[in-house]
């Protein structure tokens, strides 16, 4: 299975699911799983999956969590926050936060990096416990 954005159509994430691991991946449908930039994703060490996005203008970031890694039922926002770009390339105009994810497990938490508003870097963690 793989999300990501859709540069054309905003608002939500696609995904694709393949049946066997040397399969080319089908097109990626549109899913309910509200989203706008660059998701990451990530199995913890008990099995479930998760989903790290974020919506609102890219403001918000939340966590997904799915037993089987298709049917997403919890979910959990993290951070928000509100910073309004400098000027330059390819940033936008208007308030934004978290973006860019990137993930990993260590030492029982779940650690998250990210950019907020292409400016500043952004790190949380989770207890997995809490998860």
């Amino acid at each position: 299975m793989v999300i990501r954005d859709n540069l054309k159509k905003r608002g939500f994430y696609y995904a694709a699911e393949k049946r066997n691991a040397d399969d080319d991946y089908p097109p990626a449908e549109e899913t309910n799983i509200p989203g706008e930039a660059m998701p990451a994703a990530g199995n913890l060490p008990d099995g479930r999956a998760y989903i790290i996005a974020n919506y609102d203008y890219r403001r918000n970031m939340y966590l997904l969590l799915s037993r089987d890694g298709r049917c997403f039922d919890t979910a959990r926002f993290v951070r928000g926050a509100r910073l309004r770009a400098k000027k330059g390339i390819g940033k936008l105009n208007r308030p934004s936060g978290p973006n860019y994810f990137r993930s990993m497990i260590v030492g029982g938490k779940l650690w998250i990096v990210y950019s907020i508003s292409k400016q500043e870097i952004g790190l949380t963690t989770i207890e997995l416990d809490a998860l």
